[in-house]
């Protein structure tokens, strides 16, 4: 089932008020946003935001959804040379959640 991005936000809002965690709801109702690519060539609301939800992939500690992302973004636009519909809004939340990671395991504590 392919789902608009804001509509699994709505979708998401109903698990989310049935006890569902957050992430979880949103990618149970959208779980092919790793593979997208943006449809429209301009910032806009009808613009994709994958590489926005990367983001919050990265915060939520969803490491197999952002590297696969991260994937996909890489041969898709970043190895082509950021071709239309790409923009500098994916690139700059691309970064964003590169650089942002999932969190990292907390050192071993010493005796």
């Amino acid at each position: 089932m392919s789902v608009h991005p804001y509509e699994a936000h709505l979708g998401a809002r109903a698990l989310v008020a049935a006890g569902a965690r957050p992430w979880s709801a949103f990618t149970a109702r959208w779980p092919e946003w790793t593979a997208g690519t943006p449809a429209y060539g301009s910032v806009c609301v009808r613009h994709d935001p994958n590489a926005a939800v990367a983001y919050a992939a990265a915060r939520a500690g969803d490491a197999a959804a952002l590297d696969a992302y991260l994937a996909v973004s890489q041969r898709n636009w970043a190895d082509a040379g950021r071709p239309p519909p790409w923009t500098v809004d994916d690139s700059g939340f691309r970064a964003l959640a590169a650089s942002a990671g999932p969190p990292a395991e907390p050192p071993p504590r010493s005796p």
